[in-house]
């Protein structure tokens, strides 16, 4: 039998703040984009950590 390997990369869905911590200007830029109803993509690396 082949044990499942748990995908640790985060791929949609709100979690939590510390995904996206300190992140003051990006945060008020995303929060007057959703106001505006203009569509937004975050696109970021992923972590070795």
């Amino acid at each position: 039998m082949k044990k499942k390997i748990a995908n640790p990369f985060v791929t949609g869905g709100y979690i939590s703040p510390e995904y996206f911590c300190e992140r003051q200007r990006e945060t008020t830029h995303l929060i007057n984009a959703i106001a505006s109803k203009r569509n937004v993509t975050l696109i970021s690396l992923r972590s070795a950590s």
